[in-house]
């Protein structure tokens, strides 16, 4: 007997290992492999400052201090970059998984608490939470250690656990103010549990029991007592200063409840609607298994507790959301939901095991539907943690630039937290200071911006301007043009819709100050040049990113051409080369070369080729992943057709929106028209590519024979024909939304390129129409 049981203890003790190492792995996998967001920005730049100074601009924000407090250490000992930061997370992730462990063993054994460290470990919204730079997965973890302490004290009177229990919730109330809800649910079941007892005494004639009944109210309203005193002086401190504001949207209870389900049964924050009925069946499932639970006349105590869990802080979010002027006034959002999740899985854990103990079968099925759901869902949280170009870039070009002395002028909006992250994390520490402009107004307006520019450019002969969402502040982009009256440009680089600016008295071309930021290489083009290294914002890229390659080139000015190129035996996909000419000036210089990841570029390794008239050489590494596999890779339709001088169309496919081949239209449906597409020399400018279904009958809506059509630059404008040159391929994607009163005949692709001027490319091939300036595709048909 004794051997039976140390095996079923030792069992225990390693399925709880092998739930914390699967724990541990899905949160810290691709960890940091997603860009910092705004809040994350913010708080880096908070722990950036003094302890002292963090705790005071926490106290005038809508958070306590108690995650910055221990985010300001962690970060001085690990470092500000993504995976670092963010691993703290991680260990409090796994450290409430643990601690699931011994409150389901004390509320219902050791084979509920496995359950529930094993829900928890597995469950989407905790793994995301887990890997976000946020408080919300630290008050979890206080919570779970308040309920632990709580049911402890209850049944053992333990001093241990009531200091517990204090400090546990003291900490709740000092990471979000929202924890008040969990000191309520305490308080409300202490409550019951006393009434509960009163009302089975109260006909004792025993003084004694009689007395016994109000021994716990005393030492626990003392903790209630403590707990508002150590919170006292941190409420006063920041109620002075606390914001008040209101970005509240109008909501009903019944999306709260439905955003509630959702979070807790897949994780999922958006587009609710279209896993409702998913996410109803878990519900009911889950539902039912707690049915069978409250039959258990031992455990409806503690699962009134966890009852309270669920259903009180849904209440308050809502509450909260409610249009009122005092305090801050937030929206409904998923992350207020994370602090109260993990007891409810305790509650989904206990429900599914009194299943399998009502019928065992029918408990196995419902646990094997939950956790069928996780693993849809699951993966999706690492679909898109992808480290895409947000700023790094911009911060990467002004670091080679940069002068101790000189000033940045900020235009950002709101979106300076995630600059300042970037820009503190990239620059060397004697780096020029920042001015954030507007600086005592909302937006830049005519009455304001030569006050604003003058206090931040005087006695300064070089001033950066960093545009970052500028719009957003400076509308009429009052800033540049007051800039370019007073200095001239130097030099400026475009990153999408953000840009960067240096003004000089002069507008000669600045001198290097830095060397490339961790790619040293000495790769020689010819005898005289070499190229000395090169900035690359990100190490992985997808499709539709564009890549910036700052290029550090030492030699005589020349033209070259940068080419991406597949590694060793990588994919190597002629119709998705991708290349663009490189204007390289004197060195020592920088060059930046913007080369775009186009949308059916093959996943793998990648190279980069310099070609110049001199020589070429090869050097650099970078992965492209999460290329969709949608239909063929070369073309169905095969053509020999030329547009112009220097490009050729090699064929098409005609997909639907399975990438299966159409054999045949049908109307009220989105087909896909794939252009392939060959340069066999560089292209002066740029063209808009035009891919028309024409029919025989006339179509009132077009006023001409066309029935559907798509005009747009090469991959939807990340691939100008500018950038072509010699050699590239492109599969070139247009789709055709064709209407619901198609009528049934034989139609005809036409396909061409025309300039900015409308005017179209001439065509020459077996299948172009030379005077139309076309070219013509197979015949397609819409049956009756």
């Amino acid at each position: 007997m004794k051997t039976e049981g140390w095996g079923r203890r030792n069992l225990g003790y390693w399925a709880g290992a092998g739930i914390l190492l699967a724990a541990f792995a899905l949160r810290v996998f691709r960890l940091g492999d997603a860009n910092v967001w705004w809040d994350e920005g913010l708080a880096m730049w908070a722990v950036r400052k003094s302890f002292w100074e963090t705790t005071r601009w926490t106290a005038c924000d809508v958070h306590p201090p108690l995650y910055f407090w221990t985010l300001w250490p962690w970060t001085r000992l690990v470092g500000y970059g993504e995976f670092g930061a963010r691993f703290i997370t991680v260990m409090v992730g796994l450290l409430t998984v643990a601690l699931l462990v011994p409150l389901g063993k004390r509320l219902g054994g050791w084979q509920l608490g496995l359950l529930a460290a094993g829900l928890l470990a597995v469950a989407r919204f905790h793994v995301w939470w887990s890997q976000e730079m946020r408080m919300y997965a630290l008050a979890a973890l206080l919570h779970v250690a308040a309920l632990l302490a709580l049911t402890r004290w209850w049944e053992t009177r333990s001093r241990r656990a009531w200091l517990a229990y204090v400090l546990a919730t003291t900490g709740g109330l000092y990471t979000i103010y929202l924890s008040a809800v969990i000191l309520v649910v305490c308080n409300l079941w202490v409550g019951g549990q006393w009434v509960v007892g009163w009302w089975r005494n109260r006909q004792s004639s025993t003084v004694n029991r009689q007395l016994s009944i109000f021994s716990p109210l005393f030492p626990w309203i003392l903790a209630q007592l403590v707990i508002l005193a150590l919170f006292i002086p941190w409420f006063g401190f920041a109620a002075g200063c606390m914001s008040s504001w209101s970005v509240a949207e109008p909501v009903n209870y019944s999306f709260v409840l439905q955003l509630q389900a959702t979070l807790l049964t897949l994780g999922i924050s958006t587009n609710l609607d279209t896993v409702l009925p998913l996410v109803v069946g878990l519900t009911l499932l889950l539902g039912a298994g707690g049915v069978v639970l409250t039959r258990q006349r031992a455990a409806r105590p503690y699962v009134a507790l966890l009852l309270l869990v669920l259903a009180l802080p849904s209440l308050v979010i809502f509450a909260l959301a409610l249009p009122r002027g005092l305090f801050y006034n937030p929206r409904v959002e998923a992350r207020y939901f994370l602090p109260f999740a993990p007891p409810v899985y305790l509650l989904f854990a206990w429900g599914l095991l009194a299943l399998a103990r009502w019928r065992r079968l029918v408990g196995v099925a419902a646990l094997g539907c939950v956790l069928a759901a996780f693993a849809w869902s699951l993966p999706q949280q690492y679909a898109d943690r992808t480290l895409h170009d947000d700023l790094q870039g911009m911060v990467q070009a002004l670091r080679a630039y940069a002068r101790p002395t000189d000033r940045v002028i900020l235009v950002s909006g709101d979106r300076y937290p995630i600059f300042l992250y970037y820009y503190d994390r990239l620059m060397p520490n004697d780096r020029p200071a920042v001015e954030q402009v507007p600086h005592s107004a909302a937006k830049l307006a005519p009455d304001n911006v030569d006050r604003e520019l003058r206090r931040v450019t005087r006695d300064q002969d070089r001033v950066w301007l960093a545009w970052v969402n500028g719009p957003l502040q400076d509308p009429q982009e009052l800033a540049p043009d007051w800039l370019k009256q007073h200095y001239k440009t130097s030099l400026s680089y475009g990153f999408a819709h953000n840009s960067l600016t240096l003004f000089t008295p002069d507008g000669a071309p600045p001198v290097l100050t830095q060397g490339p930021t961790a790619r040293d290489i000495h790769a020689s083009v010819s005898g005289q040049t070499f190229i000395q290294g090169y900035d690359l914002p990100t190490h992985e890229y997808s499709p539709g990113d564009t890549l910036r390659l700052g290029l550090y080139w030492n030699g005589p000015a020349a033209q070259g051409v940068v080419r991406l190129a597949p590694l060793g035996n990588g994919p190597d996909n002629r119709l998705t080369r991708v290349s663009r000419p490189a204007a390289l000036p004197a060195g020592p210089s920088r060059a930046q070369v913007e080369l775009p990841i186009v949308p059916f570029m093959a996943a793998g390794d990648y190279r980069f080729e310099l070609v110049t008239g001199e020589g070429g050489t090869t050097f650099g590494r970078f992965t492209v992943r999460g290329t969709p596999a949608s239909g063929p890779s070369t073309p169905a339709t095969p053509l020999e057709a030329r547009l112009g001088e220097g490009v050729r169309l090699l064929g098409l496919s005609l997909l639907d929106e399975r990438g299966q081949i159409v054999q045949q239209l049908r109307p009220e449906t989105t087909v896909y028209a794939d252009l392939f597409w060959q340069a066999d020399a560089a292209l002066p400018a740029d063209y808009t590519v035009f891919v028309h279904l024409l029919g025989n009958q006339f179509n009132s809506a077009s006023g001409g024979p066309v029935w559907a059509g798509h005009d747009s630059p090469p991959a939807n404008g990340l691939y100008p024909t500018s950038w072509w040159t010699s050699g590239v391929g492109l599969r070139d994607r247009h789709p055709l939304e064709l209407p619901a009163d198609l009528p049934p005949g034989d139609y005809q692709l036409e396909i061409g390129m025309y300039d900015v001027r409308g005017e179209r490319l001439p065509t020459a091939g077996a299948q172009a129409d030379p005077a139309q300036r076309r070219i013509l595709g197979p015949t397609l048909r819409v049956s009756p």
